[in-house]
C-alpha cells in the first residue's frame, strides 16, 4: 500500500494510456514498489492520464521519486 503524504496532489492509482506491458515492463513496475519510491507518471498533475511518451505509443519515460 502507498502511503502519499494528502499535503500533495498525486493520486494513488497509476492511469497510464500504454496498454502493452511486457516482462521487463513489469519487472520495473514492481521495482519501486519494492523500494519505497512512486511512478508519478498518471498520478499527479498535468498527467492524470498518463500521457504516451514515445511517439505516441508508449510510455518510455518515467518520474520517479522517494
Amino acid at each position: 500500500m502507498l502511503n502519499f503524504d494528502t499535503s500533495y496532489t498525486v493520486h494513488r492509482e497509476r492511469r497510464n494510456c500504454d496498454t502493452h506491458v511486457n516482462n521487463y515492463g513489469h519487472r520495473f513496475i514492481d521495482f519501486p514498489q519494492y523500494n519505497n519510491l512512486y511512478i508519478l507518471n498518471g498520478r499527479t498533475s498535468g498527467d492524470e492520464i498518463g500521457s504516451l511518451t514515445c511517439k505516441g505509443s508508449s510510455v518510455v519515460d518515467y518520474f520517479i521519486c522517494i
